[in-house]
């Protein structure tokens, strides 16, 4: 475990961005169950992972990064973050024991046992950005930032404001617009757009 001080050292760097980090997670998870609801008891576990890890990347640099000292690249094709030069941030999904739940590749073995990699500093420390599903994917019971080294994490902060699980979240903008019904006038002008739709004034 990592001592007092060093906790106090990424809070300070982390807090600024732990509501970034939390609301891109959340809009990714209900834009996935709201945009693939018919397809979801079709997708595999790691087809249910890298989808959403997509959307939470991309929910995330959609915020004014480099505002809050942020800075995005890319290693073997994983997008990666530079927290103001002093630390390395990555979305995994996490499971139970908050640590990265799928296959190790070479990149995600030395990540996560704060190894040298190509391209990032030994001095700077890897952590993790993560969440935890339910067993059949249809809430969030967590979302974290962790430190892990080897098998072990070894400091984690729970960015949930309440222990409950998110589900059924208010869609907001990131609802979908329902298809509206076209109804046509009998002897209508089919290059009215108002005579096409009968919503026309007058």
């Amino acid at each position: 475990m990592i001592n007092d001080s060093e906790a106090a050292r990424l809070e300070k760097l982390l807090g600024p961005i732990y509501a970034h980090i939390r609301e891109a997670i959340l809009e990714a998870f209900r834009y996935r169950q709201t945009r693939y609801a018919e397809e979801l008891s079709t997708h595999t576990a790691r087809t249910r992972a890298s989808l959403l890890n997509d959307l939470i990347i991309f929910r995330f640099m959609q915020r004014k990064l480099r505002e809050i000292g942020i800075r995005v690249f890319k290693i073997n094709n994983r997008i990666l973050f530079d927290i103001r030069g002093e630390l390395i941030l990555h979305f995994k999904k996490l499971n139970g024991q908050l640590q990265s739940s799928n296959l190790q590749t070479e990149f995600a073995y030395a990540f996560t046992r704060q190894q040298e990699l190509p391209g990032i500093p030994t001095k700077l420390l890897r952590l993790v950005a993560g969440y935890v599903p339910s067993k059949d994917w249809t809430a969030i019971t967590g979302v974290y930032v962790t430190l892990p080294k080897g098998n072990k994490v070894e400091w984690s902060r729970s960015l949930m404001d309440q222990a409950d699980n998110i589900t059924n979240l208010p869609n907001q903008k990131n609802e979908i617009p329902k298809r509206q019904r076209k109804l046509r006038r009998r002897g209508g002008d089919k290059s009215n757009p108002a005579e096409e739709t009968g919503t026309g004034g007058g």
